[in-house]
């Protein structure tokens, strides 16, 4: 299994490198670390994260059609905002979400909150993963900062899973998004200054 999980670490930074840099090649490979991580959760029987690599690898064509189709010389046009609203709405579900999935713990059940904590985990991060990857598609620059909050989740369930070349990979992936978040955002306000 270690084997299988390295292919899909790497294949998972390199995708996310090529979308980064708005490259549509990004997506087939997409398509590569999604079959290898749905080998490696179906092992596991992490139901959601297993569930969404079928979903991302039709996120994934589409998205691969979409920016395939687009031929403007200047993308980011399309990368548009999300207010921090938003963002902050999500990081409330989360908390809220988390708190109604372990009711093992507040309920003396302290054997179950783990196994409770991880099954929240999981549904949570494919929740927030199908969001962002949507967002990709289309380019909202806004993308990075869902994928952000769904890295950290993502390092937590690895760690806890003791995955710990996945748990490393979204690390990395975390200073991606972030990074990418900060230079969509920058480039988007330098397009839309161009265009006044």
């Amino acid at each position: 299994m270690i084997a299988i999980e390295i292919i899909a670490a790497v294949t998972t930074l390199l995708c996310v490198i090529l979308l980064r840099y708005k490259n549509f090649w990004g997506w087939p490979v997409s398509i590569i670390a999604a079959i290898c991580y749905g080998i490696l959760f179906f092992e596991l029987e992490l139901r959601g994260q297993f569930t969404i690599q079928i979903v991302f690898i039709i996120q994934s064509i589409l998205g691969w059609i979409s920016w395939k189709k687009d031929t403007s010389a200047n993308k980011i046009n399309k990368a548009r905002n999300l207010f921090v609203f938003e963002a902050m709405l999500l990081i409330t579900v989360f908390f809220l979400f988390i708190w109604t999935r372990t009711e093992s713990m507040w309920f003396g059940k302290e054997e179950l909150f783990l196994s409770d904590l991880i099954r929240s985990l999981d549904y949570y991060a494919t929740t927030l993963a199908l969001f962002a990857t949507f967002l990709l598609i289309y380019k909202f620059k806004s993308s990075w900062i869902i994928w952000a909050i769904t890295d950290v989740v993502l390092i937590t369930l690895f760690g806890l899973q003791e995955l710990w070349w996945s748990m490393g990979l979204y690390v990395i992936l975390l200073g991606i998004a972030i990074k990418t978040a900060i230079d969509w955002r920058k480039e988007y306000k330098e397009y839309n200054h161009l265009r006044i």
